[in-house]
C-alpha cells in the first residue's frame, strides 16, 4: 500500500473513495456509514481503492463489482418519489439543530408525508427522566403524490451531511432512498435506520398494568 494524491470530492462524507468505470464513489465514514456518495463523468484509468488517502491493494475485478454493487442500490420498484426544495431542506435541518434529534421518520399521514423528528434514546428511562420535553416528538407535513403507503427513517447526522439544494427523492422497496440534485451529475444514497419513535411506557398502580404509547401515524 502507499499513499495516493486522488482527490476526494465528499470528505466531508467519508474517507473511503472507489473510482470505477467513470464514477466516484465515497463511502460514509461512521456515523454517517448509512450514507453513500456517487458522482458520475469522473475521469479514472484503472479502478482503485482508497481509504483515508492510502491506495489499496484489491484486485479490478473486485473494484468493479463493488462499483456494480453501489449502482444496484438504486435499481430497484419505488414505492414512493417527491420533490424536496432549497426551502424545505432548509426547515428539515434547522429542525435537526433545534430539536437535537438522532433520527427522521418519513411516512404517509392522510395523503401526505410526515417528517416526524425523534430521539431515539427516549427509550431510555435514564436518559428519558433526565430531559426536559425529552417525550416530544415534532413533524412537518408535505403535499404529495405517494405510490403507496411507506415508512422510511433517516439517521439525522447522515441526513445533515446532504448539501443544500434542489433534489427528487426517491425511495425503493429495497429500504434504500436516492437524494437526486436537480442540476447536478451525481446523487446520494441512504439505508433505512428500520426504526420508528420509541414506545413509552407508564405503570399505572390503579390498573395495576403498564400502559404503552407510541405516536403512531396517525395522531
Amino acid at each position: 500500500m502507499r499513499t495516493s494524491t486522488v482527490k476526494n470530492p465528499h470528505s466531508a462524507i467519508g474517507s473511503s473513495v472507489l473510482f470505477a468505470d467513470g464514477s466516484v464513489v465515497v463511502f460514509g465514514d461512521p456515523p454517517h456509514d448509512d450514507l453513500i456518495v456517487e458522482q458520475r463523468n469522473v475521469k479514472s484509468s484503472t479502478p482503485t481503492l482508497h481509504r483515508e488517502g492510502i491506495l489499496q491493494d484489491i484486485e479490478e475485478s473486485a473494484l468493479n463489482e463493488l462499483m456494480g454493487k453501489v449502482r444496484a442500490l438504486s435499481h430497484s420498484d419505488a414505492v414512493a418519489q417527491f420533490n424536496l426544495n432549497l426551502s424545505l431542506l432548509e426547515k428539515i435541518k434547522d429542525s435537526i439543530k433545534k430539536w437535537s434529534c438522532t433520527h427522521i421518520r418519513v411516512f404517509t399521514h392522510e395523503g401526505k408525508i410526515r417528517f416526524l423528528f425523534f430521539d431515539c434514546r427516549m427509550g431510555d428511562l435514564k436518559f428519558r427522566a433526565a430531559r426536559k420535553n425529552s417525550l416530544a416528538v415534532h413533524y412537518l407535513d408535505l403535499q404529495v403524490i405517494v405510490i403507496e403507503e411507506f415508512t422510511f427513517t433517516f439517521k439525522a447526522k447522515s441526513f445533515a451531511k446532504i448539501p443544500f439544494d434542489d433534489y427528487l427523492v426517491r425511495i425503493g422497496d429495497n429500504s434504500i432512498c436516492t437524494l437526486k440534485p436537480t442540476n447536478k451529475d451525481c446523487h446520494y444514497l441512504m439505508r433505512d435506520q428500520e426504526i420508528h419513535e420509541p414506545m413509552v411506557y407508564f405503570a399505572s398502580s390503579r390498573l395495576n398494568s403498564e400502559i404503552v404509547f407510541s405516536p403512531a401515524p396517525n395522531f
